[in-house]
């Protein structure tokens, strides 16, 4: 499964996928994502962006990057798994469609 993401679909991604008889599931374009791992992803790319000025080369900003991963407190991943509930009935109430906070 994917989120038709470009990078998804990508030729090496697909003829990697043809080889192995993968069978993708369908999925709606823009479906709403319900793990947590992609708010610490933006968590992670939003504190990158405040700093930016900072990171003159890749190697910074992995630096950074691993930084600020290993920085995130149990208690903010503990309240994005508390909020699963909430996000799965906004989600039934949109019938599926985009969620906002």
């Amino acid at each position: 499964m994917d989120d038709n993401a470009s990078s998804h679909r990508g030729g090496i991604v697909n003829n990697f996928i043809e080889e192995k008889g993968v069978i993708r599931l369908d999925w709606p374009p823009h479906s709403p994502d319900l793990n947590i791992i992609e708010n610490l992803w933006s968590y992670v790319q939003d504190v990158l962006y405040q700093i930016r000025d900072r990171l003159h080369s890749p190697e910074d900003t992995w630096r950074e990057a691993d930084r600020i991963w290993h920085e995130i407190t149990l208690a903010y991943i503990q309240k994005l798994y508390d909020s699963i509930p909430s996000r799965i009935n906004k989600v039934l109430h949109n019938r599926g469609g985009p969620v906002t906070n």
